[in-house]
């Protein structure tokens, strides 16, 4: 699921960047930022509202939030890949899903794992989230969007729309073939 988290975060960030650049959408380095901005408000809304009222007030379960967040970041991601003017960029950056995942992830592992253990869990999530930022990134989506930027721009968005399923048919299984275990 972390592995699966880490692909999408580089898309939504590393290949965004890329993308908004492009002379078609033709941001300017001044308007990245304010769109970063933009994207770290609600990134804070998300967090400080949004998660709390989902998991406190609705009782959402970790598994309901990483299927939420992967569908709702397979949107963001064939939402962006199919922008061609600004405005459509800062509208789908209203939605920040990738703050559902993480969370939800670190108490499943924590679930799961003997108290004790807990430090070792999270240094290998950490440990596999700085590889996947070293590698993915510069290494292999990069290339990717390089590739597929003149044929088709948008390419690498709606690859990993189809492949945020791949989280949610994991979850789906573990429910129905592991005994419906509330913690995996």
């Amino acid at each position: 699921l972390m592995l699966a988290h880490m692909f999408c975060r580089i898309v939504e960030f590393d290949i965004t960047q890329l993308f908004v650049f492009r002379k078609e959408i033709g941001f300017t380095a001044s308007e990245y930022n304010f769109l970063m901005t933009f994207e770290n408000f609600f990134l804070l809304f998300h967090v400080a509202g949004v998660i709390p009222f989902l998991s406190n007030i609705l009782k959402m379960s970790d598994q309901s939030l990483i299927v939420s967040s992967f569908l709702l970041r397979g949107l963001k991601m064939i939402f962006t890949g199919l922008s061609t003017q600004k405005w459509m960029v800062y509208v789908v950056n209203i939605l920040q899903p990738s703050v559902f995942s993480v969370p939800a992830i670190m108490s499943i592992a924590s679930k799961i794992t003997p108290k004790i253990d807990h430090g070792k869990v999270y240094g290998i999530i950490y440990f596999v989230e700085s590889m996947c930022d070293f590698f993915l990134g510069p290494l292999f989506l990069n290339i990717l969007y390089m590739y597929t930027v003149g044929f088709w721009a948008n390419f690498t968005f709606l690859l990993f729309a189809g492949l945020c399923i791949c989280p949610c048919l994991l979850i789906w299984y573990s429910k129905q073939y592991l005994h419906g275990d509330e913690n995996i």
